[in-house]
């Protein structure tokens, strides 16, 4: 690694899942756009259903993926953005309501309505991962997206808050910090930066969920009307598949994951697959059919969650629901999906078509992407704070970029 590129400022992101760690770096051209540099991609250890259970093993999974990131992109790389999964995360309605002081709506006012909102958490040991504003209310007036600079007596937001245990919080950043890197800003919710890389300002506009099915945890991020209205996670994934084939038929669970991702939930004649015993002294020979049931039992639930997620809005989600993670490619789960659910679907394929993008052009790599837009976006904001904005006005513009009205922006792409 040469001096030159020892500090070359690169754009980082982590996404610690728990069968995979995968760490991206891009550096932020002199036209705001984005071009990866680097990926690293290591087998995770230590991590189960979104939280930290052997910190050194996981710690040395990330540190794998980080020096792999740091030789593709010949440099060393600094602070990470980084994503959070797990049951552990919640997500509720919020509101918050002040007074306008001099009549105008400032940076002020918005800060005050989101600190209200956020306060009185019902756990103690909940911290707050992100504020995401819906909308704000002008002496009852509705329907405002964004405030800043109009006129009247009293504010109110309607806000969706995301929270997660400080636990699993703490624990994730020794894991970072233990693996020789650092976390930039607050952890993210895994489906909100898959969507920043995926999902289109149509799609958040008329409705749609991003289901983000990783190995230990099933993660939802549903927008409505251009901005986040509802957040879940269940404990039900990828790896559940695996499992109960490697239990059913006796097999080892690394030819279970084969099994899983060759026959999937396709129509399948009458021929039989080999699957390796646990023991790893022998085969077992099953019919191919009978694999495949065993993995449509528990993806019809995995896929029946979700749908009472989206039942409890009540209302309809036109553009339908966009998976990421390597389940978004499993034979027939989408063909599956768009029939229990009754809604179209699609698999989340990052949009970025820069340099090296044949390499992250799959749905496991839509939460490091949408990172790494992120992050690229908060760059953009300190450029722009430079020029003049203030601090609290560059903090409503990021999340009104991010999450409101221009929260589909094709950034970098």
């Amino acid at each position: 690694m040469s001096a030159a590129k020892k500090n070359g400022g690169l754009l980082a992101a982590a996404d610690i899942g728990s069968a995979r760690v995968k760490v991206l770096a891009a550096e932020m051209l002199p036209d705001a756009t984005l071009t990866l540099r680097g990926v690293g991609e290591a087998e995770s250890s230590g991590v189960h259903e979104g939280k930290i259970t052997d910190l050194d093993k996981s710690a040395q999974a990330l540190e794998h993926a980080l020096k792999e990131a740091e030789i593709m992109s010949e440099c060393k790389i600094g602070a990470m953005l980084a994503s959070l999964s797990g049951e552990h995360i919640r997500g509720r309605e919020a509101s918050g309501t002040t007074v306008i002081n001099d009549g105008v709506v400032t940076a002020t006012e918005i800060s005050h309505v989101r600190k209200i909102a956020g306060a009185n958490l019902p756990d103690p040991n909940e911290k707050v991962l992100a504020m995401l504003e819906r909308h704000y209310e002008i002496d009852g007036h509705g329907g405002l997206r964004q405030p800043l600079g109009m006129s009247g007596r009293m504010l109110s937001g309607s806000m969706h808050l995301i929270t997660a245990s400080g636990n699993a919080l703490a624990n994730m950043e020794k894991c970072v910090l233990q693996a020789g890197g650092k976390i930039e800003g607050d952890f993210v919710f895994s489906p909100l930066a898959a969507a920043e890389a995926v999902l289109t300002d149509d799609e958040k506009e008329l409705g749609v969920c991003l289901a983000d099915i990783g190995a230990g945890t099933t993660d939802l991020a549903i927008f409505a009307d251009g901005a986040v209205c509802e957040t879940a996670a269940f404990g039900i994934a990828g790896n559940d598949i695996r499992n109960d084939i490697a239990h059913m038929h006796h097999a080892s669970l690394e030819s279970a994951e084969k099994a899983k991702c060759s026959i999937g939930l396709a129509e399948q004649g009458g021929e039989f697959i080999a699957l390796e015993d646990a023991s790893g002294s022998g085969e077992n020979e099953v019919g191919r059919a009978v694999v495949r049931d065993t993995i449509c039992c528990r993806a019809e639930e995995i896929i029946g969650k979700i749908g009472e997620t989206l039942s409890r809005r009540g209302r309809q989600l036109s553009a339908g629901v966009v998976f990421v993670g390597d389940t978004a490619l499993m034979p027939g789960f989408l063909e599956a999906a768009e029939k229990q659910l009754s809604a179209p679907v699609r698999a989340g394929l990052p949009r970025y078509r820069g340099e090296r993008h044949e390499l992250v052009a799959k749905p496991r790599f839509a939460v490091g992407m949408g990172l790494l837009q992120m992050a690229a976006s908060a760059r953009r904001d300190d450029i722009t704070a430079r020029r003049g904005m203030s601090p609290g006005e560059r903090f409503s513009e990021f999340f009104r970029r991010l999450f409101g009205e221009d929260g589909g922006e094709e950034k970098g792409a």
